[in-house]
């Protein structure tokens, strides 16, 4: 009990003198510490106190740290996280009510489940969910207001421009994918998918769907007419000229 109070009160010591945080505090630069859960806990806690909006915990946390402390979502003030090149396997439940993120980055984890409520960051605009174990998306990504165009709908992502879903396993995109109508990029490498949704084809403002390195033969028809293919064996989509 000594030791964790020793050590919590040199965690607070170096936010008190600015080392653990810098002066703007979005970023957490010069420091390579792998943080455990107390101490994540802890940078929560003291960022719940100040108006940062980027938390960078890239390559930050201990192998141990699987799961986030709940204390996340109250961190109200964020509009970018990037929690990428970790070991998480499933982010809080509530992770929707973080209504301001605009870039959400958890490429290179190891989640397996994800949370039905990220459909509810409606201000959300880059999403990288690249390489984690993902067999599927959410059940919100499709049968929630997710995808709708209301705008009182829970979840309606409307402002998301960039989809990034490398290196996955996923078998299947959901057909209301094509109800993301800001979407301009739309990357979905080394999957498993046979066949892309005729929905894709909705989607006026897409001008990048890379699909290399899947099972997928055809494209949607309204892709094939308006893209250019490269003489590969999968698909480099131009879908509009810049």
């Amino acid at each position: 009990m000594d030791e964790y109070i020793q050590s919590q009160h040199a965690l607070d010591d170096e936010f008190i003198e600015g080392e653990f945080f810098p002066e703007e505090y979005p970023w957490w630069r010069g420091c390579t510490k792998k943080m455990s859960l107390m101490e994540v806990a802890t940078l929560f806690e003291n960022y719940d106190k100040t108006s940062a909006s980027v938390l960078d915990l890239q390559g930050r946390l201990m192998a141990e740290v699987e799961w986030l402390p709940l204390s996340l979502v109250k961190l109200s003030n964020l509009t970018e996280i990037d929690l990428s090149k970790n070991e998480i396997m499933a982010l809080p439940s509530d992770v929707g009510e973080l209504k301001a993120l605009k870039k959400f980055d958890i490429h290179s984890n190891q989640l397996i489940n994800l949370s039905r409520s990220i459909g509810e960051l409606t201000s959300l605009t880059d999403l990288d969910l690249c390489g984690n174990r993902r067999k599927s998306l959410p059940t919100s990504f499709e049968n929630s207001n997710f995808f709708t165009q209301s705008p009182d709908s829970i979840g309606n992502l409307s402002s998301l421009e960039k989809l990034n879903l490398d290196e996955n396993e996923l078998e299947e995109l959901p057909s209301a994918i094509g109800s993301c109508m800001s979407l301009v990029v739309l990357q979905v490498n080394f999957n498993r998918l046979n066949s892309l949704p005729e929905a894709i084809g909705n989607l006026a403002n897409l001008e990048i769907l890379i699909v290399r390195y899947n099972r997928v033969k055809n494209l949607p028809e309204r892709i094939r007419k308006g893209g250019k293919k490269n003489p590969t064996r999968s698909f480099f989509i131009r879908v509009r000229p810049r």
